[in-house]
């Protein structure tokens, strides 16, 4: 009866959750008067408006926001800072940044669809 109740107990304790299952993989962004959700696995979805376009440029950069593709554009605008955010987790590696640009137009030319949703630029 000891043999049969220690078996049952080491099943159970395989079969509970713990907190070291992996979470969610997600980012959450910021831009002045904004914040969205993009989670990039096991496909594009979140709040993100363009989560697709997003996840393709994360995708293409590696996951270093330094390293985006962006779009290319001609800024004029005046010197008006944005700053915006990223953190989270981007397929498996954790993620904390933050930038400032010159205005919205320099944020658009180099971060592309990723922080497109603030409607700047």
């Amino acid at each position: 009866m000891k043999a049969i109740l220690a078996t049952v107990a080491a099943t159970a304790a395989v079969l509970v959750p713990t907190s070291t299952q992996p979470a969610a993989q997600g980012l959450v962004l910021t831009a002045p008067g904004h914040t969205v959700t993009l989670f990039c696995e096991p496909f594009p979805h979140g709040t993100h408006p363009l989560a697709v376009p997003a996840c393709m440029a994360l995708s293409t950069a590696g996951g270093d926001f330094d390293a985006l593709p962006g779009e290319p554009a001609v800024c004029r605008e005046p010197y008006k800072p944005v700053v915006v955010t990223a953190r989270g987790d981007f397929r498996g590696h954790p993620v904390r940044w933050r930038k400032k640009f010159a205005n919205p137009c320099v944020l658009r030319a180099a971060t592309g669809p990723v922080f497109a949703f603030a409607g700047v630029g």
